[in-house]
């Protein structure tokens, strides 16, 4: 799963040059509409086993419209290929099942009913969501369909998978409303940077956010496990979550540092490394953001 720190500025739209490979917007939109035929087929696989509520049907349905909408907007100024892409079209079954989880999460319910095995689907389509993750990034690197929209796309959905699990943890009395932090916290930290600019600075890789990402999801999907109850589901989540926010605390004070460095240099006259702007990736290492490049 990729680290949803990783990639916090603001995406800048790729240059004339770059887009001059075509229009991705019509593949797009047909990728969307076979992701709309897997959230439907895998929707109507569900039905078979507890029929769903109307609101329920209407949470997947219109979350996945919603998904869609930002989809279409945005692959034009940030995806410079005029393929949609194996990597993005990964990416999309994994928001398709992610839509079809937050349905699934309104009757919750039905899931603790005794006979009824929805919480093993859930299981299950958590863990699918989860090991798709793996095949996105190396669909782009093999196939040169890197893009700053796929590496975004992959992100939010990540970050959408992580809050259903912890709604799906709080739903199911794995542990307190606290939990709900480990799917919010990257929410929060963009909220965060809209009041505190210096947060939007680049970020050089790290293995530790990669690990402390997976960490999240391995953690959340065990405790959708039916023999992990309270208190060990607790102690379980809170461990996560506690690695969550050492892992943000770090990179909150790498980019006070940078921050801090890169106003003495202009107090000072200085510029970055060959006449880089102050605040640009020549203060911090970092590489131009791609799917798989944090």
């Amino acid at each position: 799963m990729d680290v949803l720190v990783g990639r916090m500025g603001e995406d800048e739209p790729e240059s004339a040059a770059r887009r001059s490979a075509g229009d991705p917007l019509p593949r797009t939109l047909a990728a969307l509409a076979g992701g709309l035929v897997v959230l439907v087929g895998l929707g109507a696989a569900v039905a078979t086993i507890a029929a769903p509520s109307a609101l329920a049907v209407a949470t997947a349905l219109g979350l996945y419209a919603a998904i869609a909408v930002v989809v279409a907007a945005r692959v034009r100024p940030y995806h410079p290929h005029a393929l949609f892409g194996a990597a993005n079209g990964v990416t999309l079954v994994r928001a398709a099942i992610n839509c079809l989880l937050a349905g699934m999460l309104v009757d919750v319910e039905r899931l603790t009913a005794p006979g009824t095995p929805l919480g093993l689907v859930v299981l299950a389509l958590a863990l699918g969501s989860l090991a798709l993750d793996g095949f996105d990034g190396f669909f782009a690197r093999r196939l040169r369909l890197e893009s700053r929209f796929g590496a975004r796309f992959d992100v939010e959905v990540d970050g959408l998978l992580l809050t259903l699990l912890s709604v799906a943890a709080w739903r199911l009395d794995k542990a307190g409303a606290w939990v709900l932090l480990i799917g919010a916290t990257y929410y929060l930290f963009l909220a965060a940077r809209r009041m505190l600019p210096w947060l939007e600075g680049p970020l050089a890789p790290s293995f530790r956010r990669k690990a402390v990402c997976v960490l999240q999801g391995a953690i959340l999907i065990a405790l959708m496990l039916p023999g992990v109850q309270p208190p060990a589901s607790e102690a379980i989540a809170a461990v996560a979550l506690v690695a969550l926010a050492w892992s943000f605390g770090v990179d909150i004070r790498d980019l006070w540092r940078v921050h801090r460095l890169s106003d003495a240099g202009a107090a000072r006259g200085e510029r970055g490394p060959a006449g880089s702007p102050r605040g640009s990736s020549g203060h911090t290492g970092s590489r131009p953001r791609g799917r798989g490049t944090h």
